[in-house]
């Protein structure tokens, strides 16, 4: 009995390391490289923000015509919004675990976008995100 109350409270601790936020300082840093590379049209390097287990990452890497469709909607989107000239970062919602982040786009203007990290080995990466605006219940509260 001692023993299972004790798992018990050891899986608690360790959701609640995993549930809470990465340091604001780490989002910057991940959100200045996706910025870099977006305006570099870098897609393999935007890619690579993204967590190993983030389903676009496994898309890309292992079926050709995935790839294809990902790379030709992020060049649409590129094009037609331009590129990031600046980003603020905004609240943590915690129900989400995403940022709230304003990126610019030297076309579109200002666009709300959400991003959730995850640690991997010593960096953080992106596990979710959206950078259009569009359909994010989170951006509503």
């Amino acid at each position: 009995m001692n023993r299972t109350r004790t798992l018990v409270l050891f899986a608690t601790l360790l959701a609640g390391c995993a549930a809470a936020p990465p340091d604001p300082a780490m989002l910057d840093g991940v959100i200045a490289r996706w910025q870099a590379v977006w305006n570099d049209g870098d897609q393999a390097a935007l890619v690579a923000l993204y967590h190993p287990d983030n389903e676009l990452r496994r898309a890309y890497q292992s079926d050709e015509q995935a790839r294809g469709q990902i790379e030709a909607e992020f060049k649409k989107l590129r094009d037609t919004w331009g590129s990031i000239t600046s980003y603020e970062r905004g609240v943590y919602i915690e129900r989400t675990g995403r940022y709230v982040v304003k990126l610019t786009y030297d076309k579109k203007g200002m666009v709300p976008a959400t991003f959730g990290l995850a640690k991997c080995g010593d960096a953080w990466l992106v596990v979710g995100f959206n950078i259009d605006g569009q359909g994010e219940p989170e951006l509503q509260e």
